[in-house]
């Protein structure tokens, strides 16, 4: 991965961790895996818990982009569990 990709992924999982560890809530985001710019997050969501998606204005900005990393991290069962999955459209 790109170093700005990297940096932008190493930022959002923070921001993420200090908003859902410890509790049941998830959060999910969206970065261009060519530039590591942000597209999307679910930050400004009220929290559910062990569930998240994006809302449809988010959803359309994520189906823009032509190659996509999306990064969402859950705090289930009291271990962290990171997914990360590629798209390319």
């Amino acid at each position: 991965m790109p170093k700005d990709v990297r940096e932008s992924l190493y930022k959002w999982t923070g921001e993420i961790l200090n908003d859902t560890d410890g509790t049941p809530f998830e959060r999910m985001m969206a970065i261009d895996i060519c530039t590591g710019e942000h597209v999307a997050d679910t930050m400004k969501y009220k929290p559910r818990k062990f569930e998240v998606t994006f809302n449809s204005e988010d959803q359309e900005k994520i189906f823009s982009i032509k190659v996509l990393l999306l990064f969402f991290i859950t705090t289930q069962a009291a271990h962290i569990h990171r997914w990360l999955m590629f798209f390319r459209l």
